[in-house]
């Protein structure tokens, strides 16, 4: 019978789970290996494990155990030696991470301001930390504000900006993503809040053909569909109408994937077609380039020819025909009888043969 002290404490406990690894962690983590951490948590709080303690810390099976115990540690949660597993203070390593961050840049750690001497960045990560995390902003995003304006070199208006998309995404609590983000700004030399503006735009217009592009395919749009996507909007400045005649040109495919889109997209491109007037035109002109070529090969694989090409003068040409030329060839066409075998009798028949059937009555 199980120890009602224990069933006591199942009740009414709280499994106590770092914020950091909410905010730092989580993202990246498998459903099992999430919930795996939560019961092991639940039963052993901070305490060391082992092995055959960690195949009876949840209901799951060994071999899905195994497997939440290998992600835990290949991400830096839980440690093991010697078959021993004990969990990593996130929250100490967090703290002691930033206090070297911020060390490193001459800055007094005990204080944990962002800088010593420039209060415009104190100002910048009070504001993030109020308007995006209700005013409890993980020490790691301190570290990204700084990597921000001191790696990347984005204006402190591009900061505010980056986590403020990073809130209207609801990814400004998934650090990974964020740290993404702003990597993906700074390859994409968007330092200025005029960059700012024009991502923003860009933004909005991808949204609008991912839409679109969903519609008309009926499917939902992977990676690398949204990757094309993004290229016609940046790279190409081609407009939904484009797009949308791109897909309906190409009907006759039966299945159409962006990638055939692409490439009709690409092939306007390289002719400098801008507008749906123009591709229309340039689609008409190819149609019927293309019905010509065919025609001419139609004709160059038949076996019926024209008079010209079969050697036959026709009316109205310069060549004409004789009549003595006429007459030889009526002459050259006439029948060729067969020569007659000399075995053979061409007389009328024998009288002695007919006589055979006289009667000599016939005379009379």
């Amino acid at each position: 019978m199980a120890n009602s002290g224990d069933e006591l404490n199942l009740l009414i406990n709280d499994t106590m789970v770092p914020d950091v690894f909410v905010v730092q962690y989580m993202e990246q983590l498998s459903k099992n290996a999430v919930f795996y951490y939560m019961w092991i948590k639940m039963n052993y709080g901070n305490k060391s494990f082992n092995e055959e303690e960690a195949l009876k810390a949840a209901p799951y099976p060994e071999k899905v155990v195994k497997e939440a115990l290998a992600e835990l540690i290949s991400t830096g949660i839980l440690l093991v030696k010697n078959q021993v597993y004990s969990f990593i203070d996130l929250k100490k390593r967090e703290v002691n991470s930033y206090c070297k961050h911020v060390a490193a840049m001459g800055i007094n750690p005990d204080t944990l301001q962002l800088t010593a001497n420039e209060e415009a960045r104190n100002l910048l990560a009070e504001s993030i930390s109020k308007t995006c995390f209700n005013g409890k902003m993980a020490y790691c995003y301190y570290t990204l504000i700084d990597k921000c304006l001191g790696e990347y070199d984005f204006t402190n208006d591009v900061v505010y900006y980056l986590f403020d998309i990073g809130k209207q995404r609801l990814i400004q609590y998934q650090y990974p993503r964020m740290c993404k983000l702003a990597e993906e700004w700074y390859k994409s030399g968007i330092t200025t809040a005029d960059k700012v503006d024009e991502y923003i735009k860009h933004d909005e217009d991808i949204n609008k053909m991912t839409k679109l592009v969903g519609k008309i395919t009926r499917k939902r749009l992977n990676e690398f569909d949204l990757t094309r996507i993004r290229k016609w909007v940046i790279d190409y400045k081609i407009d939904a109408d484009m797009v949308e005649y791109a897909f309906r040109i190409n009907e006759y495919r039966g299945n159409i994937t962006t990638q055939i889109v692409e490439d009709t997209l690409a092939l306007w491109k390289e002719n400098g077609i801008n507008t749906v007037d123009e591709a229309t035109v340039f689609e008409d002109e190819k149609h019927k380039e293309n019905k010509r070529k065919a025609t001419k090969r139609k004709n160059k694989n038949s076996s019926w020819k024209t008079g010209s090409e079969a050697g036959i003068a026709v009316s109205g040409e310069e060549d004409t025909v004789s009549i003595e030329d006429t007459n030889s060839k009526e002459t050259n066409n006439e029948e060729v009888r067969e020569p007659v075998s000399e075995n053979i009798k061409t007389t009328e028949p024998d009288d002695d043969i007919l006589n055979l059937f006289e009667d000599d009555d016939e005379d009379d």
